[in-house]
């Protein structure tokens, strides 16, 4: 399976940066979808 991935990464590099992008795009709208402020102190 792992193999299969890193093929098919391998030879589609623009699905890395997608990837990447939308991890970035989540790490920023989870916060405020979950309610909180995106700041875990007071």
């Amino acid at each position: 399976m792992q193999s299969k991935l890193k093929e098919f990464l391998a030879d589609h590099p623009r699905v890395i940066s997608a990837l990447f992008t939308l991890m970035i795009l989540l790490s920023q709208v989870a916060p405020v979808i979950a309610g909180g402020d995106g700041h875990s102190g007071p």
